[in-house]
């Protein structure tokens, strides 16, 4: 199985996962990518946003200040006036 046809997979079961468990299953994936690769997995990301969103809103935080098991950085630019 190719990097690719292993994130299909896990995203097709995710919904079985809990968000720590579906974390795992994904480093584990990207942990076998060669170095200097650089993936970009269209399904995986809408998963991980999605609940990313859900954990947010489930604990009352802001989407910048998400410290959950899922991998996911936002990166706030400051607005000047």
């Amino acid at each position: 199985m190719d990097i690719f046809e292993k994130l299909n997979y896990i995203c097709a079961n995710e919904h079985f996962e809990t968000d720590a468990d579906f974390a795992r299953k994904l480093n584990r994936v990207y942990n076998e990518t060669p170095h200097g690769v650089n993936i970009h997995h269209q399904r995986s990301s809408e998963i991980i946003t999605r609940r990313v969103n859900n954990y947010c809103k489930r604990n009352n935080i802001k989407l910048e200040d998400y410290n959950g098991p899922l991998p996911f950085r936002l990166f706030v630019i400051p607005q000047t006036k």
